[in-house]
C-alpha cells in the first residue's frame, strides 16, 4: 500500500522537488467526527443537564458563543471554554476518545514522506491538550519532525502572522516548492491542495 500511496502522490506533485510537506490535522488526517459530535452534541447535552434546559435552547445559545470567537485563539482553547461553560472541557473529551478516527490511507502517506526523508509539519489551531489526546488516540506523532500550533505562534492560522512566525520557526523557505494540505481530507481517491506557503488558503478550524 505504501508503494501504491508513493506512485499516486508522485503522479500528481513532483514529490523529489518538495523538501517540506505542511499537513493540517483535523478533517484533512483525522476525520473530524469526533469534533463535530462532541461540539454540537455532548457539550450541549452537559450543559443543558448544567443549566436545567433543553437540548435544543443549549444548542442554540452554544452556537451564538462560539460563534463570537471563531476565527481567534479562543475558539480552540480547551481551557477558555472550561472556564466559559463551567465544564470539564478536556475530560469530556476523553470520555468519547474512542471517535478519534485517522482518515484511510493516513499512514502509509505519513511512512511514505518519512521513507522520502521529507520535513513533515503540522500545523493546527488545536489547542495542545487537544493535540495530545488525537497522538495518544492515533499514534500518529512520531511521522512529524516538528507540531506547531497557534498557541506556539499567539495567532491562530488565519492571522497572516501565524505563517510568518511558521516560516521562522520551522526554518523553511516560502520561495521554494513546498506541499500544503489544509482543506481536503486525504484518501487514496481524493487529490489534495499543492500551494506555496505564501499562498496557502484559509483552512477549517480546529478544535
Amino acid at each position: 500500500m505504501t508503494d501504491y500511496c508513493e506512485s499516486m502522490v508522485s503522479d500528481k506533485f513532483p514529490l523529489q522537488d518538495i523538501q517540506f510537506v505542511l499537513l493540517d490535522m483535523d478533517g484533512t488526517l483525522l476525520d473530524k467526527y469526533f469534533d463535530d459530535f462532541f461540539w454540537e452534541h455532548l457539550v450541549p447535552e452537559k450543559y443543558a443537564e448544567k443549566h436545567s434546559m433543553t437540548f435544543g435552547r443549549a444548542k442554540d445559545e452554544l452556537m451564538e458563543k462560539y460563534k463570537v470567537h471563531e476565527g481567534t485563539l479562543n475558539w480552540t482553547d480547551l481551557d477558555f471554554w472550561s472556564r466559559e461553560l463551567n465544564l470539564d472541557i478536556p475530560a469530556l473529551k476523553e470520555q468519547i476518545k474512542h471517535l478519534i478516527e485517522v482518515h484511510p490511507h493516513v499512514e502509509d502517506f505519513l511512512k511514505m514522506l518519512k521513507r522520502s526523508k521529507k520535513k513533515i509539519f503540522l500545523v493546527t489551531n488545536a489547542h495542545y491538550k487537544s493535540i495530545d489526546l488525537k497522538f495518544k488516540k492515533t499514534e500518529i506523532g512520531k511521522y512529524f519532525d516538528t507540531v506547531l500550533s497557534s498557541f506556539d505562534t499567539g495567532y491562530p492560522k488565519e492571522s497572516l502572522k501565524f505563517w510568518s512566525t511558521a516560516e521562522k520557526r520551522l526554518g523553511f523557505d516560502k520561495q521554494k516548492r513546498s506541499s500544503s494540505m489544509t482543506q481536503k481530507k486525504f484518501s487514496g481517491q481524493q487529490s489534495v491542495t499543492e500551494s506555496s506557503i505564501s499562498s496557502i488558503k484559509r483552512g477549517p478550524i480546529q478544535r
